[in-house]
């Protein structure tokens, strides 16, 4: 899986999520804080279950990885090198 099949993954998957959480949609910025996406903790467990599922892979199952991410950006790249 390339690199920008990652991301747009991840994005998708983001962006499903604010939609079931009734938040409108918007263009995400890999510099983003991922604590404005407006997502609860809940929502982030189900994010990262299922990335791990599309993915194959749980990057924070590794203790050296920080977690959570800071930025959206840092989440595509914790996964980017999962995969």
């Amino acid at each position: 899986m390339s690199e920008e099949d990652v991301r747009s993954v991840i994005l998708g998957e983001i962006a499903l999520l604010r939609e079931e959480d009734g938040l409108p949609w918007r263009e995400l910025q890999d510099s983003e804080p991922f604590a404005s996406l407006d997502l609860d903790s809940l929502a982030f467990a189900v994010l990262i279950a299922r990335l791990e599922a599309a993915l194959g892979v749980d990057p924070y199952s590794a203790i050296e990885v920080e977690f959570p991410p800071q930025t959206i950006g840092g989440l595509i790249d914790d996964y980017r090198h999962g995969v």
